[in-house]
């Protein structure tokens, strides 16, 4: 539920608006005290995505993403949990120009 809409994001957005092969990796990895979960895509990355939307006249409400943070909100408010959501664009490092998106929450495990 709470990643769902970064990997639709990632098919939506980035990978369909490319004319190569998309790949949409998701990882989960336990750690110490917390469950990482990465989701990273070879799209066209943010920027360039909001800029296909402006130009076709698409008013995108990304409201899973938007739904998502206020889950996020909530857990911390109201569990006192420190969850943690980062995205960043990914460059390619041999000529610094945008290869994909990474999405990493990180949510700590709660023992009962």
């Amino acid at each position: 539920m709470m990643i769902q809409p970064f990997i639709e994001n990632s098919i939506e957005h980035g990978i369909l608006n490319q004319n190569q092969m998309g790949k949409v990796d998701i990882r989960i990895v336990e750690k110490a005290n917390s469950i990482q979960i990465e989701v990273e895509d070879n799209g066209i990355g943010i920027e360039k995505s909001k800029e296909i939307q402006k130009l076709n006249k698409m008013e995108h409400n990304p409201l899973g993403t938007k739904i998502t943070v206020e889950r996020i909100l909530l857990l911390k408010k109201k569990y006192k949990m420190n969850v943690n959501l980062t995205i960043k664009n990914i460059k390619d490092k041999t000529n610094d120009k945008i290869s994909g998106t990474l999405i990493i929450l990180e949510v700590p495990i709660r023992k009962i």
